[in-house]
């Protein structure tokens, strides 16, 4: 999967439910890079949204409006905790490539060890967009 820099980046997961389940969650896709370091994350829990998972297949839906990881290869990790109990965790699910883009100039970003890992992203549930509930 490739992604650019400065560009937008939806990633949407898909899974089914044995039960209902709402309430406060932590649902999370996590950024690693080549070394297994955490670099960045995207939950639920971070916007102030409580899950509300229903019977059956849903849907979460992260979107970043602009993409601010320095460009080269990375990990995506889906991670869910409820109660503070482990429910899953699927390790190197997707290998994100990002790519030079829209301000990856080299008067502006000259260090290649440098990653911009702070942006805004927001959240849809069964494609409903969820503003914070706390």
């Amino acid at each position: 999967m490739n992604a650019y820099l400065g560009k937008p980046l939806t990633i949407e997961l898909t899974f089914d439910c044995k039960e209902r389940y709402r309430g406060d969650m932590i649902f999370e896709v996590i950024f690693t890079n080549a070394e297994n370091i955490r670099i960045a994350s995207v939950n639920l829990r971070n916007l102030g949204i409580f899950a509300d998972f229903k019977p059956g297949s849903n849907t979460v839906q992260f979107h970043i409006p602009r993409l601010s990881i320095y460009p080269g290869v990375f990990n995506l990790t889906l991670f869910s905790v409820k109660n503070d109990t482990l429910c899953d965790e699927l390790r190197d699910a997707v290998e994100l490539q990002i790519l030079p883009g829209a301000y990856n100039h080299p008067q502006r970003i000259n260090d290649s060890n440098l990653s911009l890992t702070t942006f805004d992203y927001s959240a849809k549930i069964n494609g409903e967009k969820k503003e914070g509930d706390y």
